[in-house]
């Protein structure tokens, strides 16, 4: 499992080094793997040389067991900045769109996820706790991840009145509590007024920090753009969209950006 921005920045960091022998090691690896699944193909958007790496470890795989699973926000006739081979891969191939988990769904992936702790079947009320206070996915996922580690601590699986203490963060108003979270955290760390954070300003101190609140909030909750936009004074699906590409795009290109980005979710 690699996302793009980790296939590219593998590829980019040794290719710069003019370390051949390790990116062809890193090739050969793959080529050896049953299944390749490289998420987030949007980020590729534009970077031809990582494109064209990509098509020739697909030639490079020819005739082998692995087999390729991308994932991306939009259909393949949508990406853009895609080259036509690369294209033309992905729409040779089988193509699913995934809905979002509905709750009878979701209930099934965190049953899953918490067996994967090896301490016994999840009870569902705990399940049910988990889903009253969040509706995101990986919010979800976390919590049980956290209920996971705590009950291999205790060597049995916990019951919901645990949750609590081991998820005190999560409550019924998740949501505005990681915008305020969100906002408050990139004021203090760009040193901009909160205020330039809830709604479109012209001041160009505060573009990045704005853009940057809104991927974190779409990061840590998984608000639909919809809300998202209205929760920065947004009306414009388009608007939010593309501030959330184009921090993408900057983390891709920016270590600092990067290390700033990793270090804003922790604080939250």
């Amino acid at each position: 499992y690699l996302t793009s921005r980790r296939f590219t920045s593998r590829f980019v960091s040794e290719h710069r080094a003019k370390q051949m022998d390790a990116l062809r090691a890193f090739e050969v690896d793959l080529c050896h793997r049953r299944l390749v699944l490289i998420d987030d193909v949007n980020g590729l958007a534009g970077r031809t040389a990582t494109q064209a790496a990509l098509v020739r470890l697909r030639e490079r795989a020819h005739g082998t067991r692995t087999r390729f699973v991308f994932t991306a926000s939009r259909h393949p006739r949508e990406l853009d900045g895609i080259s036509p081979r690369l294209r033309s891969w992905f729409m040779g191939g089988v193509l699913l769109r995934l809905k979002t988990p509905d709750r009878g769904w979701l209930e099934d992936i965190l049953a899953e996820r918490a067996r994967s702790y090896g301490v016994g079947d999840v009870e569902a009320d705990v399940i049910d706790w988990v889903l009253e206070r969040t509706s995101s996915v990986h919010g979800a996922v976390e919590v049980i991840d956290r209920w996971g580690a705590a009950s291999a601590e205790m060597r049995r699986p916990l019951e919901a009145e645990w949750l609590q203490e081991i998820a005190p963060s999560v409550t019924a108003t998740a949501r505005q509590e990681i915008i305020r979270r969100a906002k408050e955290a990139v004021a203090g760390h760009y040193g901009v007024a909160r205020p330039l954070l809830d709604s479109p300003t012209k001041v160009r101190s505060a573009a990045l920090p704005r853009r940057v609140a809104m991927y974190l909030v779409y990061r840590a909750a998984a608000l639909p753009l919809k809300d998202l936009g209205l929760a920065f004074g947004l009306k414009s699906h388009s608007s939010v969209s593309r501030a959330i590409q184009q921090i993408r795009a900057d983390r891709e290109t920016d270590p600092a950006l990067e290390h700033v980005i990793d270090g804003l979710l922790a604080r939250m």
